[in-house]
C-alpha cells in the first residue's frame, strides 16, 4: 500500500512524495537503456547526495536508529553521532543496547575505544543509508554498466538506474546490480531496490545541507519467506545536522593511548575454507524441501582476531534458504591470520549450495562451494 503527502522545501524548491513500507516499487531499467548518459547521472547523483565527497565542508550528525530482529539478527535500538572533518579525520560514538564504541579516523588509521573488535555491519549499513547513500567510488562509475528507464510511482515520476559492475576480482563477488531511483527533475535519491524486488530502501523528508540531499529519514525492508508484507529490517532518523562547531573539532582526536584497529585482510572463499575450524552445516528447510527451493546462498563473513565470528550479512541466494545458511555461519570458527605478522580482522565471501538430489524423496545436499 502506498502513502501520499506532500510537503515543500523552500531551500529546495521541489515536492517530494512519502513512501510507506510496501510502497511498490519501480522495475528494473532494461538492459538496452545503458548509455553514458547514464553513467553521467549516477556520478551527478553521488556528488549530489550524503555528505561525503570532495569539498565537503566539515559537519556534525547524530541520527537514531532501530534495527528489527530478522534472519536470527538480535533487534537494537540507539545512536550513532559523528564528527567528520575527512576521511581520514572523524570521531564516530556508536550506542547500541549492547555494543559501545567510538571510533577515530587518523592519518594512521582507524583507532577504537570501548569495544575493541570491529563494529557489527549493520551500524555502518544505518549510516551509510545518510551519509553515504550511494556507495560507489566515483573513479569505478566509468566501468559499471549502467541501464537507465523512466519509471512511475502513483503520481511521481523518477529516473532509475541499475547498476552492474563491469569487472571484477578473484577476491570480490559480483554482486547483483541495485536500482537506485532518483527525482526526474532532480538529482534526489528517493527509493532503491534489489533487482528481484526482495530488498528496498525509503528515503523520506529530503532536505538541502550544504549543497547536498540529505534524507532525515530511511526504512529498509526486506521480502521474507511466507510473508504476506515486507518486513522492515532497520530505520534510521536523523536528530541533528549542523556544520561542525570549532569547539567540537578540538574534541576530534583520539586520546593519547587509543590503539589503533587491527588490519583487515580480504580472503577468498577458497581461502578462507582452508582456514576453517568448525563450520556445522546448515539444515535443509521443510519449507523449502516443499517449494524444492535450490541454489546457492552467497554471505559477506566478517571475523575477528580469534577467528570468531562477528556476522554474516547476506549477498544473494533463495529467500527459503537465506535465514538457516546465515545461521550456520555466524557459529562458525577460523583459524586466526595476521598481517605484516600481527593478528588480523578476516572479510571473506562464502558460499553454501543447497541442492536437491531426487525430487521424488526430497533428498538433499548441502554443500560448500570453493
Amino acid at each position: 500500500m502506498k502513502k501520499r503527502c506532500i510537503w515543500t522545501a523552500a531551500s529546495v524548491g521541489l515536492v517530494a512524495v512519502v513512501f510507506a513500507p510496501g510502497g511498490a516499487m519501480p522495475q528494473a531499467p532494461a538492459a538496452s537503456a545503458a548509455s553514458a548518459d547514464a553513467n553521467q547521472l549516477l556520478l551527478q547523483a553521488i556528488r549530489s547526495n550524503g555528505l561525503t565527497g570532495e569539498g565537503q565542508k566539515p559537519w556534525h550528525i547524530r541520527i537514531s536508529f532501530d534495527v528489527a530482529a530478522a534472519f536470527l539478527q538480535d533487534a537494537d535500538t540507539g545512536t550513532i553521532e559523528e564528527w567528520w572533518i575527512s576521511d581520514t579525520h572523524y570521531k564516530r560514538t556508536i550506542t547500541g543496547k549492547t555494543f559501545t564504541q567510538t571510533q577515530y579516523g587518523t592519518e594512521s588509521g582507524l583507532k577504537r575505544a570501548g569495544v575493541r573488535s570491529a563494529a557489527p555491519p549493520i551500524y555502518s549499513n544505518v549510516l551509510n543509508a545518510v551519509i553515504r547513500p550511494i556507495n560507489i567510488p566515483e573513479d569505478a562509475v566509468p566501468s559499471l554498466s549502467v541501464n537507465q528507464a523512466e519509471r512511475k510511482v502513483g503520481d511521481a515520476r523518477f529516473s532509475c538506474l541499475a547498476t552492474e559492475m563491469g569487472k571484477t576480482t578473484p577476491t570480490t563477488v559480483k554482486a547483483p546490480p541495485w536500482i537506485y531511483c532518483l527525482d526526474a527533475d532532480h538529482p534526489i535519491l528517493r527509493m532503491g531496490a534489489a533487482p528481484n524486488g526482495s530488498g528496498r530502501d525509503f528515503r523520506n523528508h529530503i532536505v538541502l545541507f550544504e549543497g547536498r540531499y540529505i534524507a532525515k529519514q530511511v526504512e529498509y525492508t526486506l521480502d521474507v519467506p511466507g510473508g504476506h508484507n515486507p518486513q522492515r529490517i532497520w530505520s534510521v532518523q536523523v536528530e541533528q545536522l549542523e556544520g561542525l562547531k570549532d569547539e567540537d573539532a578540538k574534541q576530534i582526536d583520539p586520546p593519547p593511548g587509543t590503539p589503533v584497529a587491527p588490519a583487515k585482510v580480504t580472503l577468498s572463499g577458497k581461502e578462507a575454507k582452508a582456514l576453517l575450524l568448525n563450520h556445522p552445516m546448515p539444515e535443509y528447510p521443510a519449507i523449502a524441501k516443499v517449494l524444492q527451493a535450490s541454489g546457492d546462498v552467497v554471505c559477506k563473513v566478517w571475523v575477528d582476531v580469534d577467528g570468531h565470528v562477528i556476522n554474516a550479512g547476506l549477498v544473494s541466494g533463495p529467500l527459503t534458504l537465506q535465514g538457516t545458511a546465515l545461521d550456520a555461519l555466524r557459529k562458525w570458527t577460523f583459524k586466526p591470520v595476521q598481517a605484516n605478522g600481527d593478528a588480523a580482522e578476516m572479510e571473506t565471501t562464502i558460499t553454501i549450495r543447497f541442492q536437491i538430489v531426487s525430487p521424488g524423496s526430497l533428498s538433499t545436499v548441502v554443500r560448500l562451494v570453493e
